[in-house]
Parts: C-alpha cells; sequence; structure tokens
C-alpha cells in the first residue's frame, strides 16, 4: 500500500468574510474547477487573526479589512517556510503574480514535499529494522 502525503490549504477568514464563505467556495470551484476536499476555511475573531499573522514574524503587513495578497506555506510542524535567494529572504508568496506562485512557492512546495518522502522513507527503514 503506498502512502500520499495530504497537503491542506488553509485560508483563515475574518468573521465578516467568513459571512459569505459559500460564494467564495462556489465561485472558487465554479472558478477554477478545483477540487476542495483539502482545503479548510476557518473563522476567527479579529483580534486572533492579527495575533496569528503577527507571530508569523514577517515584514508583510494586513491591509484595512485584515486581509493580504500573500500566502504562507507553514509545515506540519507549525514553522513557516520561505526562502532566501538572490531577492533576499522570502516568506510570503503574492498571490497576484502568477510568476511568483509558479516559479517560487511551486518549488518551495516541492522541497517540503521531497523532505517529507525522505523522512518517510528513512522511518519506513527503521520500522523495517525493528521487525
Amino acid at each position: 500500500m503506498r502512502k500520499y502525503i495530504v497537503l491542506t490549504i488553509l485560508f483563515v477568514l475574518p468573521l465578516v468574510v467568513y459571512l459569505f464563505f459559500e460564494n467564495l467556495q462556489n465561485d472558487l470551484k465554479t472558478g477554477t474547477d478545483t477540487d476542495l476536499v483539502n482545503w479548510k476555511f476557518i473563522s476567527i475573531e479579529d483580534d486572533n487573526l492579527k495575533r496569528i499573522f503577527n507571530s508569523l514574524n514577517t515584514d508583510i503587513s494586513l491591509d484595512s479589512n485584515l486581509g493580504t495578497p500573500y500566502v504562507f506555506i507553514v509545515d506540519r510542524d507549525s514553522n513557516l517556510r520561505g526562502r532566501d535567494d538572490d531577492d533576499g529572504v522570502k516568506y510570503g508568496y503574492d498571490s497576484r503574480s502568477v510568476a511568483d506562485i509558479n516559479n517560487n512557492m511551486l518549488d518551495d512546495v516541492k522541497v517540503i514535499l521531497a523532505e517529507y518522502r525522505m523522512a518517510l522513507k528513512k522511518n519506513n527503514r527503521y520500522k523495517e529494522s525493528l521487525d
């Protein structure tokens, strides 16, 4: 039996925005033909949203609607992931830029998936040596 690594996409929304959740979900389904089975939407109080966002410790700010066009990769150990390249340290990916998502974010997701696969193989080898 093959084990798969499942990624979850999490949207953290202010309570006011969450009221429009069904419309957002329908737009995502029809506009992109995307399977939302691993997409999670949660709503939290404004203060909690600000606290969580500020805990990322990035140079990116929330706008007046408590939103940002930037998306972030947080791994299963709750670590903010990013890259350090010619442009400097980068933790957020600008969702308005197809190039940023396609070139940078996808590469970084591939790195994380490779790390998870290596850890899974290492754990399987360790379990087999115990048998």
